[in-house]
C-alpha cells in the first residue's frame, strides 16, 4: 500500500515538473536561435500564420515580410522575402528573458555583465552582440526595450 503511494506522488512529481518547465521554455530567448517556440531559420511565415493566427499588422517591403504580433504575443517577425523563412524576431515584451536572465526592462550593466563581449553604439544606443546573434536596444533610460534575436547564417 505504501509503495502505490509512493508510486503516485513519483509521477505526480514528475508531471509537475514536466508542465512547470515546458511553460518557463515558452518564453526563453536563445541568442541565435529562438524566442519560446519561435526558432529563426526553421519557420515559414505560413506556418507562423497557422500556428500564431492573423497578425495586427502586416508590412513587405522589396527584401521581407514582417508580422507584428506585438500586443498578443510582445514580438514582431521578419521573413526573408526569397524563402519565407522567419530570419529575425525583435521582442518588445518583458515575458520573455534570457538563460542569463535579461529581459526588456534590465539595465544596461545587467547586460553588459552577462554579454561582456557585445559592442556599445552609442548612435543607436544599442548593444551588439553579434557572435551570439542577439542585439539589445535601450531606452533613454538605459533600460532594455527591445530584444533582437536573428539567425547568425542569415544576419540581420
Amino acid at each position: 500500500m505504501k509503495l502505490n503511494k509512493i508510486l503516485i506522488l513519483i509521477c505526480f512529481f514528475t508531471i509537475l515538473l514536466t508542465i512547470l518547465a515546458y511553460g518557463q521554455n515558452d518564453y526563453l530567448i536563445q541568442p541565435g536561435i529562438s524566442v519560446g517556440n519561435a526558432y529563426v531559420g526553421r519557420i515559414s511565415i505560413t506556418d507562423t500564420k497557422k500556428w500564431l493566427g492573423s497578425p495586427e499588422n502586416e508590412t513587405v517591403t522589396k527584401s521581407k515580410y514582417v508580422l507584428f504580433y506585438d500586443e498578443k504575443y510582445g514580438f514582431t517577425l521578419f521573413f526573408d522575402k526569397n524563402t519565407r523563412m522567419l530570419y529575425t524576431i525583435v521582442v518588445s515584451s518583458s515575458i520573455y528573458y534570457t538563460n542569463l536572465g535579461i529581459k526588456v526592462g534590465s539595465d544596461i550593466d545587467a547586460v553588459k555583465k552577462a554579454y561582456y563581449n557585445g559592442i556599445m553604439d552609442g548612435e543607436t544606443n544599442s548593444y551588439y552582440c553579434n557572435k551570439d546573434g542577439i542585439i539589445f536596444g535601450f531606452d533613454s533610460y538605459n533600460r532594455v526595450k527591445t530584444i533582437t534575436v536573428y539567425n547568425l547564417q542569415y544576419g540581420m
